[in-house]
Order: structure tokens, then C-alpha cells, then sequence
């Protein structure tokens, strides 16, 4: 269990909050500020599980600035909601990837304005070979794709199943 709030978190190489390999459970992360200032790779949140079967679970991720996007990745119980994002990055605002479920992603304004990646959106839901995301809720959400002009708003691909409901997007749509 943990908390991280009211920070500001910039100019790092590589991740600006960063939990891969590790197995972090009931983890609170609100009004924090994290920018890759113009950086083109990388994620500005990390959230992750040692591995499909040892998972994180139970983050609430609310109320953040993050210029970057937040990758999911071996993960359950994730709630992200209400934060707001102008990512340059070629990294989607949030990437739900490889075997997560029960990820929730709600309320937040999120603009993507990369040109570099044809095949980015600003949320995307994708499976590997070894399972793809399952019950994954992207709702009431305020999307842009202002970037690249063949980017999408929402993609998904290998997902088990996704629920898109209430967003509005702007510029590229749905692609499944």
C-alpha cells in the first residue's frame, strides 16, 4: 500500500513513475505532475505485475498532469480517472497491454498530438501471445487525436474484451 501525491516528476531518461518487475498492490497516485518535456519515447506512468500470473493490483491513478502516456501491463483492479493529458509522445495516453483485467478507464482528458506513428491511439487495448486484456471499461472520457491523421481515438487488437461507452472523440474514431 502506498501514496504518491502533490509531486512534480520531470526530465528523467526514461520513466517518469516506473513499476515494472515489481508486484505493488493498493497503490493511491493523485495531483502529481509528470512530463517527458517533448520526449518521444517512453511512458510517463508505468504500471505493472511481475508476470501474467504474479499481477499488481488495486492502483487508483486520479487527478494527474500527465504529458506522456501510462502504460498497463500485468495488471488488475486499475482505476484511472480524472486526469488530464497532452502526450507528443508516440506512446498512447494509456496502453492496456498483454494480460491485465478489470482496468477502468474513466472521466480523464487526454489529447494525443504525435505525427510521427500512424498506428497509435490515445487509448489502445492490446494482447500478446500469452492472453490479452479482459474486462477493460474506457468511458466518459474526453479523447483527442490531433496528431498524426490515421491515429485513432481508441484501438484495440487481441483484446478478450472491452467496453467502450459515453467518450467523445475527436479526429480518428474506433478501430477494433
Amino acid at each position: 500500500r502506498g501514496l504518491l501525491a502533490g509531486n512534480r516528476f520531470a526530465n528523467n531518461k526514461v520513466d517518469q513513475i516506473h513499476s515494472e518487475a515489481s508486484l505493488i498492490n493498493k497503490l493511491t497516485i493523485r495531483d502529481n505532475e509528470a512530463s517527458k518535456d517533448g520526449a518521444t519515447a517512453d511512458y510517463a506512468l508505468t504500471i505493472s505485475g511481475l508476470a501474467p500470473d504474479k499481477p499488481s493490483r488495486g492502483w487508483r491513478v486520479f487527478g494527474n498532469q500527465f504529458d506522456g502516456g501510462i502504460l498497463v501491463n500485468w495488471s488488475e483492479d486499475i482505476e484511472i480517472y480524472g486526469n488530464v493529458s497532452e502526450n507528443v509522445s508516440i506512446r498512447p495516453c494509456v496502453n492496456v497491454n498483454r494480460t491485465c483485467s478489470n482496468i477502468r478507464i474513466r472521466r480523464n482528458r487526454f489529447a494525443m498530438t504525435q505525427t510521427a506513428d500512424a498506428t497509435t491511439g490515445v487509448i489502445t487495448v492490446i494482447g500478446t501471445a500469452e492472453g490479452g486484456p479482459s474486462r477493460v471499461v474506457i468511458e466518459d472520457n474526453d479523447l483527442k487525436a490531433l496528431g498524426h491523421p490515421h491515429s485513432f481515438g481508441v484501438r484495440c487488437e487481441g483484446a478478450v474484451s472491452v467496453q467502450v461507452i459515453d467518450n467523445t472523440i475527436e479526429g480518428p474514431g474506433i478501430v477494433a
